[in-house]
């Protein structure tokens, strides 16, 4: 009788530890897609999904919003439907909880607004595409960049070298860059957030960007901007460096395996990799604060 009752308990033990490591991290996706603009502002469909750490519940929303074409700052969100997602015997019924509905008259609005709509910009003898310091331009003969990161970092907190442009749209002299959350892995999950956002880029600025191109002048990307790393160790094997990995999310600190020739050992390195010198110092001291961890500061090792 002892011996079943151990067992018992060993088997619910199990069972707890392996439901507590396979829940995901709370997480939120955002997915925005333009509509179109009039003089002073431009709108968008925002679909938000947020997951509070769980694989059985999810809150969908959807909103229209209102920015300013002059400053990008939102004027305006109207959110149409939030809808709660649950599965609340795990068995694959789900369930629809509606929280907020809005009875919107989208034609009406549309009108009143004298919203023109927006299609995908022909940017044939251009290309358009992400550095670590900001959104650059190619053409023919050189790259000059258009926006910068410092431009950046206030609408697009989450801005990095991989960072993607998924859509590009020009209308009334203006573009519109539909700019995605990316990593170095490129890949999604529950457990990490996934962002897109509108970069708005003047006309104004779009040809001064193009005049130097047809004059030749070819900008590189900073070498400040794209060189430093956090390594958090170096171990011949790999099932080392990921016990590290694993002790690091446990953190909340997002870490990679790289294997280096040079030193012929499996180095973890803090996400996102490719920082700023003084970016690199926050997060190795953040390490030190959470975890008494010393990370070595480094040059980014192609």
């Amino acid at each position: 009788m002892i011996n079943i009752f151990r067992l018992v308990i060993l088997i619910s033990a199990l069972l707890v530890i392996t439901i507590t490591h396979a829940t995901p991290s709370a997480a939120t996706w955002q997915r925005e897609s333009l509509i179109g603009c009039n003089e002073k502002y431009f709108y968008t469909f925002i679909l938000e999904r947020n997951n509070p750490a769980s694989y059985f519940e999810y809150t969908e929303t959807f909103s229209l919003a209102q920015y300013e074409i002059a400053s990008r700052k939102l004027a305006n969100k109207t959110v149409i439907r939030k809808t709660r997602h649950i599965d609340k015997q795990a068995d694959g019924h789900w369930i629809k909880e509606e929280q907020q509905t809005n009875v919107f008259d989208l034609n009406q609005f549309l009108s009143k607004d004298n919203l023109v709509y927006i299609f995908p910009a022909d940017m044939s003898e251009t290309q358009w595409f992400v550095q670590a310091d900001g959104i650059y331009l190619q053409g023919d003969k050189g790259r000059v960049i258009l926006v910068s990161k410092s431009d950046l970092t206030t609408a697009v907190p989450w801005f990095n070298a991989y960072s993607k442009i998924a859509g590009l749209y020009e209308i009334n002299n203006n573009y519109y860059v539909l700019l995605e959350q990316g990593d170095e892995f490129g890949g999604r999950s529950l457990d990490n957030d996934f962002q897109q956002t509108i970069i708005v880029v003047t006309g104004d600025n779009y040809q001064k960007s193009w005049q130097l191109l047809n004059q030749g002048t070819t900008q590189k990307p900073s070498s400040d901007q794209n060189p430093w790393q956090v390594q958090v160790g170096c171990f011949k094997t790999i099932s080392s460096a990921d016990q590290l990995v694993k002790q690091l999310a446990k953190a909340e600190f997002k870490a990679q395996i790289s294997f280096s020739k040079s030193t012929n050992c499996h180095r973890v390195i803090l996400i996102p990799r490719q920082v700023t010198q003084e970016s690199a110092k926050q997060q190795a001291q953040q390490l030190q604060d959470k975890l008494n961890i010393k990370g070595y500061i480094g040059k980014v090792e192609e």
